[in-house]
């Protein structure tokens, strides 16, 4: 069987500087952004229906139980998300068994600060890519008459 090689982008990224922490999908892939964008209703959703959750004090153990499992349920949506955007298993490295919802010292939940550091990488690969092609001579080559406007 023939073997094919070609650069397809992906990359490995190094979770907190932990090496068994190590996550692979390609960043300047532009779906990212499709798949993001359809994903914020359903961020949206989950979050209404966290704030609603924990909204009633309740002191039977069962309901306690059951607010859980619910709390659980977003836990388990915002992880499958997360992967669907990056096209690749991060949430699994990222979290391992903990929750995606725990609190940060900035005062964010985990998931958003994975977010951010993750969509940061890519608008930096973009950026790249972008300068790359300005500042290539064979794209100068065609791009020169649309820059005298």
């Amino acid at each position: 069987m023939e073997n094919l090689n070609f650069d397809n982008g992906i990359v490995e990224v190094v979770i907190n500087g932990d090496k068994n922490k190590t996550i692979s999908f390609c960043p300047s892939d532009i779906n990212i952004s499709v798949r993001y964008k359809e994903s914020l209703k359903v961020f949206e959703e989950l979050s209404e229906k966290a704030n609603n959750v924990f909204n009633d004090k309740i002191n039977d153990t069962e309901d306690i139980f059951k607010q859980i499992e619910e709390y659980k349920e977003i836990d388990d949506t915002v992880k499958k998300t997360i992967d669907y955007i990056f096209n690749a298993e991060i949430s699994k490295v990222a979290f391992g068994k903990s929750s995606s919802l725990s609190k940060t010292s900035n005062g964010k939940h985990a998931f958003e600060n994975l977010l951010n550091s993750l969509l940061e990488l890519c608008n930096k690969c973009y950026s790249n890519k972008v300068n790359n092609i300005k500042n290539n001579y064979k794209s100068q080559k065609y791009l020169s008459k649309y820059n005298k406007r």
